[in-house]
């Protein structure tokens, strides 16, 4: 038996509710982007597509992290930067 008010347990199971929404959500996000990564990662066959190119650039543009500063200093695990 239960010895608490009605609305607080009413309370915890709506946040309990609320939570089990969000992580669907969160997964359904990470499933798509994953997806749609694998997908605009596939090397084009034949004529490139400006509506397949548009929609990959799209795709970076929206994973790019908002921090666009370049580092002041060479990093160890750069490699671009060293030219191979």
């Amino acid at each position: 038996m239960i010895y608490a008010p009605v609305t607080e347990v009413l309370q915890y199971m709506d946040m309990e509710l609320t939570h089990d929404e969000q992580q669907a959500n969160q997964k359904q996000a990470e499933m798509w982007i994953n997806y749609i990564s694998m997908v605009l990662s596939q090397p084009e066959e034949g004529q490139p597509d400006p509506e397949r190119r548009k929609a990959r650039e799209e795709l970076q543009r929206i994973l790019m992290p908002k921090n666009e500063e370049a580092p002041s200093k060479k990093l160890l695990w750069d490699f671009e930067q060293e030219g191979g």
